[in-house]
């Protein structure tokens, strides 16, 4: 859960599942989130502007502080798709994970999102 606080008044932001989270470029943070959550028509549908609303986000957030984020536009669009290729990844390894503890076979028919979601990515990131 994200706040922000004035002093007086402290509001919710958003709620975000940070477990697989890492700290490193930014653009993992997003494309961790989209590989993730988004099915893969809700992601390709909204990626671009995810990322571009993530970067103004990010250059708000550090003008206030009085600095600038490092990333520029143009190269944060460049990163996020290299980045959604360590999204394959957390997926892959969520699916062979929960295939390991698995104890019921619908356990691992549940994974049919998730397998979608990562054939969607491995198609995008190789053409």
């Amino acid at each position: 859960m994200l706040y922000e606080s004035d002093r007086s008044n402290v509001q919710l932001i958003v709620i975000i599942d940070w477990q697989s989270f890492t700290i490193g470029n930014a653009l993992f943070d997003i494309s961790l989130l989209c590989a993730i959550s988004l099915t893969p028509e809700v992601r390709k549908t909204n990626e671009h502007a995810l990322v571009e609303f993530y970067w103004r986000e990010m250059q708000q957030k550090c003008a206030a502080k009085g600095t600038s984020f490092i990333i520029d536009l143009d190269t944060a669009r460049k990163l996020y798709p290299h980045c959604l290729q360590w999204g394959a990844v957390v997926l892959a390894m969520m699916v062979f994970l929960r295939r390991l503890v698995a104890a019921e076979p619908d356990e691992i028919r549940e994974d049919g999102p998730l397998i979608a979601r990562l054939r969607a990515i491995l198609e995008d990131i190789t053409e």
